[in-house]
């Protein structure tokens, strides 16, 4: 928890765009996780360490009701309780979205805005060359440890071979994944 906070609050375009937001939150109970995500930050320069602890646990307790892994207290995965975290943020968009519009105000979601990114999953048949796509947003990818992040990336959107009946009677096609666009 400490090292994904630490990581996520240094992105200051993002803590911005959090803060820009922080009026409509009182008008959506939902916006619960932002509120708290900024507590947690407001707190970091604190020297009071009561108030970082009790932020940090109710921090904790809000992201444990959204993902059960994460009640018992033992020891997890940096990566999934980013991916959590993430994922609980961006859930209140549209509620947030929809009480900004209903006080003529409009909200731009701090992950959706500046984490988040969608790839182009492209599968090409081995026959025919008949190509499909679509289009997934991801807020993270999962490469396979290598040399550096740049190999472990070439790794990641390297084509594959699948198995897949196409229309024209073959069966193997290539897929292959590129960025439609990145995170800021």
């Amino acid at each position: 928890m400490n090292s994904v906070l630490q990581s996520l609050l240094t992105l200051t375009p993002f803590v911005e765009e959090l803060h820009k937001q922080s009026r409509l939150w009182y008008l959506c109970p939902p916006a619960l996780p932002l509120i708290l995500l900024s507590e947690v930050q407001s707190c970091l320069p604190s020297r009071n360490w009561a108030r970082k602890k009790w932020t940090l646990v109710v921090f904790l307790t809000s992201v444990a009701g959204f993902h059960s892994e994460f009640r018992n207290g033992t020891q997890q995965d940096a990566h999934e309780f980013l991916s959590v975290v993430l994922q609980q943020l961006s859930s209140v968009s549209g509620e947030m979205k929809s009480a900004a519009a209903a006080e003529t105000l409009s909200y731009t979601c701090p992950v959706e805005a500046h984490i988040s990114f969608q790839m182009l999953n492209t599968r090409q048949c081995a026959g025919c060359g008949h190509e499909s796509g679509r289009t997934e947003k991801y807020l993270n990818l999962s490469l396979v440890s290598k040399d550096s992040v740049s190999q472990g990336l070439l790794e990641y959107l390297k084509a594959e071979q699948l198995e897949y009946k196409c229309h024209c009677g073959a069966s193997e096609s290539w897929q292959r994944r590129s960025f439609s666009t990145l995170p800021k």
